[in-house]
């Protein structure tokens, strides 16, 4: 079903007998993180209900590991988590992934501090194409790729690109980032070319 990770969360908290209207702007299957926003909040809306039960509510970072969850078992692919952690935080962060079981296995590091939010909003543009974008075939591939040992040289290049660009935006130069952020593109079109039409590779 489009909406199955809906179903799945309601499963998950057993939930019978109720009705879950999601009102959203973002087109289906943008990739724009819509799904992983929409799981968030159902699963925050179900954690309030059972807190007016008298349950002990499930905390931020429980609500984005469980909605993380639930997303990649319904995908049947590994999901990444930060959609999950954006809708739940907020603000305009750089996770940092923590090696080891002992740590908590992220760190966040706000690069963009909210006096500057409305001098960043100025440098954004959000397009869509039209086309819908299924996320899990594309991830999919990605990991086979992975996987077979393919592409390892790309995906560190990546990672320095990421590096560099969360420099820049946290300096608000603008400039360098989106030449950072379009090389980002470029290098993950090398790996999966389908992933932008003719009209996104114009924008």
């Amino acid at each position: 079903h489009p909406l199955g990770l809906m179903f799945a969360i309601a499963a998950y908290f057993r939930a019978e007998g109720v009705h879950i209207d999601i009102n959203s702007s973002s087109p289906p299957r943008s990739a724009l993180g819509g799904s992983s926003a929409a799981a968030v909040a159902l699963v925050g809306a179900f954690s309030y209900i059972f807190e007016q039960m008298g349950v002990k509510p499930l905390s931020s970072l429980q609500i984005a590991l469980l909605a993380q969850a639930l997303e990649a078992s319904v995908a049947g692919v590994p999901c990444g988590l930060q959609d999950q952690l954006a809708a739940v935080y907020g603000g305009v962060n750089a996770w940092y992934w923590q090696e080891g079981t002992k740590k908590q296995c992220f760190r966040k590091k706000a690069i963009v501090k909210k006096k500057s939010f409305n001098n960043l909003k100025r440098h954004l543009l959000l397009a869509y194409c039209g086309v819908p974008h299924e996320s899990k075939d594309i991830n999919k591939k990605w990991v086979r790729q992975f996987l077979a040992g393919k592409n390892r040289k790309l995906w560190a290049e990546i990672v320095a690109c990421t590096q560099k660009f969360t420099g820049a935006l946290s300096a608000l130069n603008f400039k360098d980032a989106s030449v950072l952020m379009n090389r980002e593109v470029a290098i993950r079109k090398k790996m999966t070319p389908e992933v932008l039409d003719d009209v996104g590779e114009e924008l």
